[in-house]
């Protein structure tokens, strides 16, 4: 009786592992963007809890926008000790500086606030004229670049006339109209 052949070539097994897709359109990394965003949101929220002891306040050009600052915001109503905040250059429009609201309101120790190169235009300054009336901390305004038209401006200088405490107010960018631009000091 023959003996049984072995067969001379083996069935392969598919490989393990992970596998690539390369079409146009495809996204290799499906998960990447929300486990970014989550590791963000943890940080922000781990910087969140040390904001509440600085004196000095440095987080210009990280472009965390409104809804960052309104997270931030809650953390520095806490903070009774600084004295100095810049948020330049961070995405931040007039919606965000609503929610800083209270928190200016509130804060007597604060005496520098940089919000240059945020886009809060004209509505934004109305919110910090509004601001600025009950506010008696803050000493120095910085508002370079912040697209402030004639209204805003004229804005600011109704405040200035009313709060003690501002003495430097910077508004670098587009000039404003003659209509607006003047003495900043009441007539004695």
């Amino acid at each position: 009786m023959p003996k049984k052949s072995k067969a001379l070539v083996q069935e392969k097994k598919p490989t393990e592992g992970v596998k690539w897709s390369f079409a146009a359109g495809t996204n290799l990394l499906p998960n990447f963007g929300a486990k970014i965003e989550r590791e963000s949101k943890l940080r922000l929220n781990d910087f969140s809890k040390e904001l509440r002891s600085f004196s000095i306040v440095d987080i210009s050009g990280r472009n965390f926008g409104d809804e960052g600052l309104s997270f931030l915001a809650e953390s520095l109503a806490y903070n009774q000790v600084a004295e100095e905040i810049n948020f330049a250059d961070n995405g931040i429009t007039a919606e965000g500086i609503k929610a800083f609201d209270g928190i200016l309101r509130s804060n007597i120790s604060l005496k520098v606030l940089n919000l240059s190169g945020n886009n809060i235009g004209d509505e934004g300054a109305k919110v910090l004229c509004d601001i600025l009336v009950d506010n008696s901390g803050i000493q120095k305004l910085q508002l370079n670049s912040t697209n402030i038209g004639d209204e805003g401006f004229s804005g600011l200088v109704e405040a200035l006339l009313e709060n003690k405490s501002l003495s430097s107010l910077y508004l670098k960018g587009p000039q404003p109209d003659e209509a607006t631009s003047g003495p900043f000091c009441p007539p004695d």
